[in-house]
Order: C-alpha cells, then structure tokens, then sequence
C-alpha cells in the first residue's frame, strides 16, 4: 500500500501539470490531506463516487503518460548513477565512475 503511494505521488510530482484544476484538487485532498473520498465529495460537491472516478481517472492519465514518456523511469535511472558515480569517486574509482558516466550516456541517447 505505501509502495503505490509513494509511486503515484511520484507520478503526480512530474505530470501534474497534465491535469485538471479539478483533478489536482481531488488527488491532493486524497494523498496529501488523506481526506476519504466521502470528505472530498462534500467539499467539492459530488458524490462519493464522483470523487473516486476523478481520482483514479488522474492516476489512471498519469501512468498511461510516464508508460509512453518514461521520464520518471529515466530520472530514477540517472539518480542510480549518479549515486554510483558518487560512491566511486568517494573510494578513488575513476575509471569505474567514468565507466558508469558512459553508461548513462549511452542511455541517454536512446
């Protein structure tokens, strides 16, 4: 449960910008102000139901977009190298830091 939590508020964090005025609203009073869907409902003055449907729809909009995109997947990936890029430095590793360098421009390219 904490695990798709996370994942989805990742995804919000780099598509937001992708959503409705009205879909923003519902996903944060739901992941951030952890408001049920009841609460949102009467807040924004639709049901229940309504309040689920608009959030899982965002969820929904947002992964079709990063499974097409991948940016959030490309990000995690060059944040791995570069913490391994760290690593090897720290220890002295050049050519092992290089080595991880030209793996993720390789990445980057494709």
């Amino acid at each position: 449960m904490i695990e798709q939590t996370v994942k989805v508020t990742k995804l919000y964090d780099g598509y937001k910008g992708l959503l409705t005025a009205r879909q923003q609203r519902c996903f944060e009073l739901h992941y951030f102000q952890d408001l049920s869907f009841a609460e949102i409902g009467a807040d924004m003055g639709v049901t229940r139901q309504a309040a689920n449907d608009i959030v899982q729809r965002a969820v929904e909009q947002m992964q079709v977009v990063e499974d097409r995109v991948g940016f959030l997947k490309m990000q995690g990936v060059f944040v791995t190298g570069l913490r391994r890029i760290q690593q090897d430095l720290q220890a002295g590793s050049y050519e092992d830091a290089l080595a991880v360098t030209d793996n993720l421009l390789k990445n980057e390219e494709s």
